[in-house]
C-alpha cells in the first residue's frame, strides 16, 4: 500500500503524459494489490467455513463477512475502471485532470477500505 501512495504522490506532482502514466502505475498497483488481499481473504475464508466454530463464527457470520470483502473489492474495481477511463480520455483532454486526480483519491479510499475490511475480517 506504501508503494501505491508513492506511486500516486509522484503522479500528482508530473506532467501530462507523465502523469498519465503514473496514474497507470498507481492503478496497477492498486488492482495488484486488492487482488493479493481478496486471494488471502479467500484462502482464510475457505478455512473457517470448514470449521466455523474454530474461528469464533457461524457459517451464516462467515458468509455476511465474505460479502462485505466481496463489496468492498468491488468499489475498489469500479474505482479503477472509472479512473482508468479518465486516464484515457486525459490523454486527449487535459481538462479532465481534476476529475482524473479525484477519481484517484478514490481508488487510495477503496483500496484502504479493502485493507481495512480484510484486516477487520481475518482477526
Amino acid at each position: 500500500m506504501l508503494v501505491f501512495l508513492a506511486v500516486m504522490s509522484a503522479g500528482l506532482a508530473v506532467g501530462c503524459a507523465g502523469f498519465s502514466y503514473q496514474v497507470f502505475q498507481a492503478e496497477r498497483a492498486a488492482a495488484a494489490s486488492g487482488d493479493a488481499l481478496m486471494k488471502g481473504y479467500a484462502r482464510f475464508w475457505s478455512s473457517a467455513i470448514t470449521n466455523p466454530a474454530a474461528f469464533h463464527r457461524t457459517k451464516e457470520v462467515l458468509n455476511a463477512e465474505r460479502a462485505q470483502a466481496e463489496a468492498a473489492s468491488i468499489k475498489l474495481g469500479s474505482s479503477i475502471e472509472m479512473t482508468e477511463a479518465l486516464r484515457r480520455a486525459y490523454v486527449t483532454n487535459a481538462a479532465v485532470r481534476p476529475a482524473l486526480e479525484a477519481s484517484l483519491r478514490s481508488v487510495n479510499e477503496s483500496l484502504s477500505n479493502v485493507v481495512e475490511t480484510v484486516h477487520r475480517l481475518m482477526r
